[in-house]
């Protein structure tokens, strides 16, 4: 049962930083297309 939830506590976690990996390149896409659309 432990082993199980630790083993979720990864999955959640690296899904979590996968996401803000997302929203860093999103912000980062935003602002070049800001750039390119002035």
């Amino acid at each position: 049962m432990l082993f199980f939830y630790q083993k979720n506590n990864n999955v959640i976690s690296s899904l979590n930083i996968i996401i803000k990996i997302i929203k860093k390149k999103i912000k980062k896409g935003l602002r070049i297309s800001k750039y390119l659309i002035e």
